[in-house]
């Protein structure tokens, strides 16, 4: 038969036992807690997003005047030089033109220096040296129009970049204002990232990002963001969808989820890891303002 005192002794040996299980189931609550609320912090605190994809500003060469090309010194998927010759309009007609309307301006000014020297001894009426003048002044107006058709016969790149989109060849006749090849500027880089609406109120225009290409995901480029979006189109409204964003809700569980992009610039760049428009990135917030 258990004395009373040998049930002292088993109650003591067994509390140290039943103290270290509560200690530990304690601290794995605790130690739950808090990786969940690190998880909640990083989600919300540093926003990441996969949908988003890098851009560079393009701009559509279109010539000034029509005429055949005579000059095509570009091939597609080049890199050119601000200021090079990317194609050349023929510009015989427009040398004419330029020819003749300086005939015209030399012919104004014999005419106007002519009547000018005749209105003191009254052979013209002072009207007559105002047409004269006005003439002259049409005219000079009409000789810098055509210089500056003559000028436009040779298409030159506004910026470093790339030709890409070339659809003429050499001999073809281009239209006045009709793109024959878009050029991408090199100068700024930038990603798209769509984030879903509430993620917006944890990001402000400056904070530093990090972003991984997928063509190079083990690098990561250094960024920041410049803005984001004040509206996307909602499907119904009456604006072209191209006035605004156009990006399509994602289901998430019952409520669609809006999506507003977030325009991050590039800071830094690396040679042996080159940027294309549409490659696929993904986005992380850092947290704090770019220094």
């Amino acid at each position: 038969m258990e004395t009373i005192s040998s049930r002292v002794k088993n109650g003591v040996k067994e509390n140290p036992r039943h103290l270290l299980a509560a200690l530990i189931s304690l601290g794995s609550i605790a130690l739950a807690i808090g990786a969940l609320s690190y998880v909640f912090y990083l989600y919300y605190f540093y926003p990441r997003t996969y949908d988003a994809y890098v851009r560079p500003n393009t701009i559509s060469m279109a010539p000034h005047v029509s005429g055949w090309i005579m000059e095509l010194p570009i091939v597609d998927n080049q890199y050119v030089k601000k200021g090079s010759v990317l194609f050349t309009v023929d510009a015989r007609p427009y040398a004419a033109k330029l020819a003749r309307r300086e005939a015209n301006l030399a012919y104004s000014r014999q005419y106007l220096e002519r009547v000018q020297k005749l209105l003191p001894k009254r052979f013209v009426t002072p009207n007559d040296v105002i047409r004269a003048r006005t003439q002259v002044q049409a005219d000079e107006a009409a000789v810098d129009l055509a210089k500056l058709d003559v000028s436009y016969c040779k298409v030159r790149a506004p910026f470093d970049g790339y030709v890409t989109n070339l659809n003429i060849s050499l001999h073809e006749y281009a239209n006045e204002g009709r793109p024959v090849l878009t050029l991408v500027d090199d100068s700024v880089w930038y990603v798209l990232a769509n984030y879903r609406e509430e993620f917006l109120r944890f990001i402000k225009p400056g904070m530093a990002v990090k972003i991984y290409v997928q063509s190079y995901p083990h690098q990561a480029f250094r960024g920041h963001v410049e803005g984001l979006a004040w509206g996307i189109h909602v499907p119904g409204d009456r604006p072209p969808v191209n006035l605004v964003p156009n990006i399509s809700p994602t289901l998430n569980w019952v409520i669609l989820s809006q999506r507003f992009p977030v325009r991050v610039i590039i800071d830094e760049r690396h040679p042996a890891q080159p940027l294309r428009m549409g490659q696929t990135a993904v986005v992380t917030i850092d947290g704090y303002h770019k220094s």
